[in-house]
């Protein structure tokens, strides 16, 4: 899909009309899972920090502000997993 895109995109039409690809439901859910993954990546890092400044600003200790915060990681893996 995402080299059909380039394709269009490298086309130049008289009158400056604009080519837009459509295709498929099988290729619009496969670009709808591809920026799923990108903000589930996104999501998942400011949650975690959101979480080590928290647990930071309210503990008031490092170490175990860094031990809460593994745990909560492990947490997170270990849920995925089990979904697996």
């Amino acid at each position: 899909m995402d080299e059909i895109r380039e394709m269009t995109d490298q086309l130049s039409f008289n009158g400056g009309g604009h080519c837009f690809v459509y295709s498929t439901p099988q290729y619009m859910v496969n670009e709808t899972n591809k920026m799923l993954k990108l903000e589930l990546y996104r999501n998942l890092l400011l949650a975690a920090v959101c979480v080590f400044v928290v647990t930071l600003i309210l503990i008031a200790n490092l170490w175990t502000s860094v031990l809460v915060f593994v745990c909560v990681v492990y947490t997170v893996v270990s849920s995925v997993q089990s979904c697996d």
